[in-house]
């Protein structure tokens, strides 16, 4: 069988503009009733019933019935189930129980659960007995002089004759008045014999009858009638403009009309959702109605759309019901996107405009000397560009200075990645290392060192001398030995100064195996007199004074004519305040004025307040040898001036607790921070920037475009 469903909205004005939703379904017959819990269907139940059929339930021993007991077929629906629940009842007193007697005399209340003594009253027997759900279990029995006679239904005891009792009672013993309760209201007897009724108690059934049948706005009763007694119909049509909601045919049963059928418009069901568009919000609650589960909306209900972010409405931003159908909804279209975000150092690809569609790409390129950092690319998606890279400073500042040595190229102020820079050493140096730095991410390598190769006097020989002596030598400079008279030469009397060192120096024997003079070493002296002739293995003792490393043997031995080699005193090296003040430089890990170290150690150090290193970091660790040192220079470092331009175009701004100047000092530190709405891009140690030589490398911030 084929079901026409149809929807219609009725709007009935009055002072208070009530609305009220019909839904119709043409008749349909119901399935088997519902099962309830603790309860069962009186009578057993069917697989199909006609409309109006009902069914009445029944609860279970120490349950009762909750609602209505009887149930509805209306248009394939049944009515709502009642429920069964623990029924928890107090019970009245055992003394009311007839030849019961209570031994809690003063107990007049019992709850469900007490537990009481009792017993008979001839004293035959004794019992404990407990309510139950209004019941007394065990029950007492004891033995009852004559059966009790019930009263039946439809029929009232009647006190003294004259008065019904407020209070319906069952079970007597002797003589009553009584009167039914249907339309014979006479006063009768009747006599309790052996547990029936002398003469026989008789009432007539009472006819239900039905109140006026109720109005259905905006429609016609077609059967019209004043006395509606049990199984009388009435019939409806509704006016034009309405539609039938219900069953068009009500009967009256036992005393109540089955539910009217309504006249109604035609509703609308939920609306279908937009694609990116928050939930739509209804403008008027009183318009929606939930009929089985489902929202149905009435006549003039409206809907207000909003877009997602990033999304523009495109068509009216309501929707309203009307004769069951919905106006045209909008559509959200994603959004274009505004100009091109700026990226310090950087160029992007293509012409500006000043809206760019959903999708649409970008592209950066770093100028020179700088390196891009994360995607080129950025798309416009939902109004906003994708977050932009920035480009990080990879170029070089001005090549490093080397001592004794200069740049052989054109200097500039400013390298780019890759680029080299060559030197050359000063007269008498020589260049080890390469020559030529290079510059990578944005520090140079390694400088080259221009070494000295001049040579200091050529050292004494035992049993001879040199010819002519001098303070410096340059390379390939010679000099001459000669042996003292009774000595002998072996090996070339003349040595070359050859990269800052002497060539082979030649030996004096003595004849016989003797030793002449032994030799004298500088800053040392002997600790016995000196001879002019000492026998073979002859063994002599050297010392350095204070401040003074004694490097070798102390010990020399006159072996065939030749004293073996003898030891050296590498003086002090003295680090005074003097000599750091005029190269611009301090101890790096001491405060002192004044520092003294022997020869073979190392001194540290590091440029003054506002100065910078001239030469490689390697330099400004220095090694004492033989009581000097080579002291790095450190020169006046350029004061730095925090560009507004540089800060604007990386979206920083100088910290709030930071004092409000624009010129610092070489060495000084500058605290910046990102402007509101901007996040970190740079590492965090960037944003503690410090002024070197006139540059600053200023940290970059970026859109916080999703926050």
């Amino acid at each position: 069988m084929d079901f026409m469903l149809y929807f219609t909205v009725l709007k009935v004005l009055s002072s208070e503009h009530r609305f009220d939703l019909l839904i119709s379904v043409k008749a349909r017959g119901c399935g088997p009733p519902p099962e309830i819990t603790n309860g069962n269907i009186a009578g057993g139940s069917e697989e199909q019933y006609q409309h109006g059929d009902r069914k009445q339930y029944e609860c279970n021993m120490e349950f009762k019935l909750v609602g209505s007991k009887e149930i509805e077929c209306v248009d394939g629906q049944w009515s709502p189930p009642p429920s069964c629940i623990e029924d928890k009842m107090p019970c009245e007193s055992p003394s009311s129980i007839p030849n019961v007697a209570l031994h809690q005399a003063d107990q007049t209340q019992f709850s469900h659960g007490d537990e009481v003594t009792c017993g008979c009253s001839d004293n035959s027997k004794q019992m404990k007995i407990k309510c139950s759900n209004g019941e007394w279990k065990p029950f007492p029995l004891c033995a009852d002089p004559s059966p009790k006679c019930e009263l039946p239904m439809g029929v009232e005891f009647v006190s003294s004759g004259q008065h019904p009792m407020s209070k319906r009672r069952t079970g007597f013993h002797k003589v009553i008045h009584y009167r039914c309760t249907s339309a014979d209201k006479n006063i009768k007897q009747a006599t309790c014999v052996s547990g029936n009724w002398t003469p026989e108690i008789e009432c007539p059934a009472e006819e239900s009858v039905c109140p006026p049948p109720p109005q259905v706005p905006g429609a016609q009763q077609t059967t019209v009638g004043r006395n509606y007694r049990h199984g009388s119909k009435i019939a409806f049509s509704c006016a034009n403009g309405f539609r039938l909601i219900g069953a068009k045919e009500i009967t009256c049963i036992e005393g109540k009309w089955q539910s009217p059928p309504q006249c109604a418009e035609r509703p609308c069901l939920p609306p279908q959702p937009v694609e990116y568009a928050d939930t739509p919000r209804l403008e008027n609650p009183n318009l929606k109605i939930e009929i089985e589960g489902k929202s149905i909306y009435l006549t003039s209900a409206k809907f207000k759309y909003v877009c997602h972010s990033g999304y523009m409405l495109n068509g009216p931003t309501e929707i309203t019901c009307s004769m069951g159908e919905w106006t045209s909804a909008p559509e959200c279209l994603e959004m274009s996107c505004g100009r091109i975000p700026k990226v310090a150092n950087a160029q992007f690809e293509g012409r500006t405009k000043k809206t760019y569609e959903p999708g649409e790409t970008i592209r950066y390129q770093c100028n020179a000397g700088f390196l891009i950092v994360g995607s080129p690319e950025i798309i416009c998606r939902e109004g906003n560009w994708t977050a932009p890279p920035f480009c990080e400073d990879v170029s070089c500042g001005p090549a490093p200075e080397i001592p004794n040595g200069h740049v052989a190229d054109n200097e500039q102020e400013r390298y780019l990645p890759s680029a080299r820079v060559h030197y050359q050493c000063e007269s008498n140096f020589q260049m080890t290392g390469g020559n030529f730095v290079t510059c990578l991410n944005g520090e140079w390598s390694q400088a080259p060192v221009c070494r000295d190769v001049t040579c200091k006097p050529p050292p004494e020989i035992a049993g001879g001398r040199i010819n002519i002596k001098k303070t410096k030598y340059l390379p390939g400079e010679t000099a001459n030995y000669d042996c003292w008279q009774g000595f002998k030469m072996t090996g070339t009397p003349t040595v070359v100064c050859q990269n800052g060192t002497w060539t082979e120096l030649p030996k004096c024997k003595g004849k016989g195996g003797k030793c002449g003079p032994p030799p004298t070493i500088e800053n040392g002296e002997l600790l016995s007199f000196r001879k002019s002739e000492y026998q073979q293995g002859t063994t002599l003792e050297y010392k350095c004074p204070s401040l003074y490393v004694l490097k070798g043997s102390q010990y020399i031995t006159c072996t065939d004519g030749q004293w073996s080699s003898p030891p050296v005193c590498l003086v002090a090296c003295t680090a005074s305040e003097e000599d750091m003040d005029r190269n611009n430089i301090q101890l790096k890990w001491s405060r002192e004025s004044k520092l003294y170290s022997t020869s073979g150690d190392y001194i540290e150090f590091d440029c003054k307040a506002g100065y910078v290193k001239e030469q490689e970091p390697s330099h400004y660790r220095v090694k004492c040898v033989e009581g000097v040192l080579d002291y790095p220079r450190c020169r006046l470092g350029r004061s730095c001036t925090v560009s507004m331009d540089h800060m604007e175009s990386n979206n920083i701004q100088l910290q709030s607790h930071q004092s409000r100047t624009s010129t610092y000092h070489s060495g000084d530190f500058i605290l910046f921070e990102c402007k509101s709405g901007y996040r970190q891009v740079s590492r965090a140690e960037k944003f503690r920037a410090q002024c070197r030589d006139g540059v600053i490398t200023y940290p970059t911030c970026q859109k916080s475009w999703f926050g």
